[in-house]
């Protein structure tokens, strides 16, 4: 049967090279969808974390003196005996609980069994000032403490310049070389973190962002990648026209 030559032939799909839109959205594309994966990677890291931590406070805690320097003891419960030097004492500067600013009270401890390790006996709300440093409690001359091993991972970022004259000295990072150079002799490489200390704050959140956290991350940056992708797909072609073709044909 001859078609009908009155009858308007129906558009096809076809490609229309928008140079501008496309250069601005190919670059962005790969990096969204990056971020999205690196955001899903890290969620799972952090549930591998919070499992080991979660399995391992389970456990009796170790002497210190049974520990070697270097190996992987994240969040190993220990018990450290030894003598606190609360006469030179570190306030960890920008640590935030509740809203409320404030510092993480570090105290070098001879141990018994040789060596020096670094405490954090917990979190001590700021003064009315900066030029007004809180009482930091006190502590035995001999301790017998619990906690478990904790190392900074990478190097947190220095606001401002650091404060070392007097003591407690401020600092705003655990930098481990900077303070065996201030005390004089050398630290065991992990920290350890208190389960409970008079006086301070021991509720140590184990992760800065939860898994979930990063998943919420990771389906903004999935969400921005397919948003990218159809404004490339709608401005490269004339399926805008199809579609407001097709929605008047049924009206």
């Amino acid at each position: 049967m001859p078609s009908d030559p009155q009858r308007p032939r129906r558009p096809r799909f076809q490609w229309r090279l928008n140079g501008k839109l496309l250069l601005f959205c190919l670059p962005l594309l790969p990096v969204t969808l990056g971020l999205g994966f690196w955001q899903l990677q890290r969620a799972d890291e952090k549930r591998e974390l919070i499992a080991l931590y979660e399995s391992r406070r389970q456990a009796s805690p170790l002497p210190m003196a049974a520990l070697a320097p270097g190996s992987d003891h994240l969040y190993v419960r220990v018990l450290l005996e030894g003598v606190p030097d609360t006469q030179r004492q570190f306030l960890l500067d920008n640590r935030m609980r509740g809203g409320r600013p404030g510092f993480e009270v570090l105290t070098p401890v001879a141990l018994d069994s040789g060596g020096w390790v670094l405490v954090n006996r917990g979190w001590l709300a700021a003064g009315a000032s900066r030029a007004q440093l809180p009482d930091i409690p006190s502590a035995p001359a001999q301790v017998r403490w619990v906690g478990y091993l904790y190392r900074v991972p990478g190097k947190p970022l220095v606001l401002g310049r650091e404060e070392s004259a007097g003591w407690p000295q401020v600092v705003q990072q655990i930098d481990q070389a900077q303070l065996e150079r201030r005390l004089g002799h050398a630290l065991f490489p992990d920290v350890v973190r208190l389960e409970s200390s008079p006086g301070l704050d021991t509720g140590w959140a184990m992760v800065n962002l939860t898994p979930q956290q990063h998943l919420g991350y990771a389906v903004q940056w999935f969400a921005l990648a397919a948003a990218l992708a159809i404004l490339t797909f709608v401005s490269n072609s004339n399926i805008s026209e199809l579609l407001r073709r097709g929605a008047t044909e049924r009206e």
